[in-house]
């Protein structure tokens, strides 16, 4: 099995068992019922040893569809800015009970490839 199969593995275990990502405002969580695509890591981040977390803040339509992101906290690089927001953007959330919502959402990208590297937090922040 090559590291980015044992890497990806960890993510897609992390992920579903992970708690929920509440939202900013109200009760939108990420959708752990449906096996979400996990976030990936660049090859090249990889192999630079890039590591970092990326904060984002996603909002989530009334039908559980991320809409639009903002990066509210980077990891320190564009690539793994990038592809945490372009992996989150295929997930599926629950929505908020009373429509669309952001929700708080963090990315974590770590050595060893195997360490699970997607969270979810459950922290929401005080504005945005």
């Amino acid at each position: 099995m090559n590291r980015q199969s044992l890497f990806t593995a960890a993510i897609v275990m992390f992920v579903g068992l992970s708690g929920t990502a509440y939202a900013a405002k109200g009760d939108a969580q990420v959708d752990t019922s449906v096996p979400n695509a996990p976030v990936p890591y660049p090859d090249t981040a990889q192999r630079n040893n890039e590591q970092g977390t990326v904060r984002m803040l996603v909002k989530i339509s009334a039908f559980g569809h991320p809409t639009e992101i903002k990066v509210v906290k980077s990891s320190g690089y564009d690539d793994l800015d990038t592809a945490a927001a372009e992996g989150v953007m295929r997930w599926h959330f629950l929505p908020a009970s009373y429509g669309s919502d952001w929700a708080d959402v963090q990315v974590m990208y770590q050595e060893p490839a195997m360490t699970p590297a997607a969270a979810v937090t459950s922290t929401a922040p005080s504005n945005h």
